[in-house]
């Protein structure tokens, strides 16, 4: 009978990895860290841990070592979307504009069902103020997936930046919905009723569009405490 070839490490590897994971969820970074480091060690190839050490040094904001582990994904893998995904989140934490465009057009040329490639590029275009093709970008993205909170939230910026405060509320609505802990969608979904509230005939809308304002702006305030505890 054929004997199975073992990889040398490779079952070391997985749990490296695994663990490494489960580190970084318990927000344990230097642990986390720790594991990607045995992990590589064991197999220097392994495409998606160097994504994983890459994703931990961003949220570590180590963002040069990042993108050499991103790129050395892509050197192992070119048919990965997730690595060009990265590097374009660091590229527009850096103000990155034109390469941050490119790494998200590069993972939907290898992956055309990225949406979060659709919404992150559409959050760059509502950043440079170009609404048109920021809501083409994010209609493709809901498009794709119907469920992810975060692009709802889009759309209700890009609305709420074209003066169509209705729609953004509904977005915004949704996008709380779907997580109802995001303290920007209640911000801006409260700010959507003050506009309401300036632009409404009824008296009666006044009221009732500067009370829904602020119970959102009263939560907005609530998580943001949560948040800097």
């Amino acid at each position: 009978s054929a004997q199975v070839q073992k990889i040398p490490g490779a079952y070391g590897v997985e749990t490296y990895v695994n663990r490494g994971i489960l580190n970084k969820e318990l927000g344990k970074l230097d642990k986390a860290l720790n594991d990607y480091n045995k992990a590589i060690k064991l197999n220097p190839n392994h495409a998606k841990v160097y994504i994983n050490r890459g994703n931990l040094y961003s949220q570590m904001e180590k963002y040069d070592m990042a993108i050499i582990d991103y790129d050395k994904a892509i050197l192992l893998n070119p048919n990965n979307d997730i690595p060009y995904i990265g590097k374009g989140s660091i590229n527009g934490i850096l103000s990155q504009t034109d390469d941050a465009i490119a790494n998200y057009t590069k993972a939907i040329e290898i992956n055309p069902k990225s949406s979060i490639a659709y919404n992150n590029l559409a959050d760059i275009w509502l950043r440079l103020n170009n609404l048109a093709k920021a809501l083409e970008y994010v209609n493709k993205a809901i498009t794709i997936e119907n469920s992810e909170s975060i692009y709802f939230q889009t759309r209700g910026e890009i609305y709420k930046a074209k003066g169509l405060y209705e729609n953004a509320i509904c977005d915004f609505t949704k996008s709380l919905s779907l997580k109802d802990d995001i303290k920007e969608a209640y911000k801006y979904r409260g700010e959507c009723y003050r506009e309401l509230a300036k632009v409404t005939s009824s008296n009666e809308k006044e009221i009732e569009y500067n009370a829904l304002a602020e119970a959102d702006e009263k939560k907005y305030e609530e998580l943001n405490k949560l948040a800097h505890k």
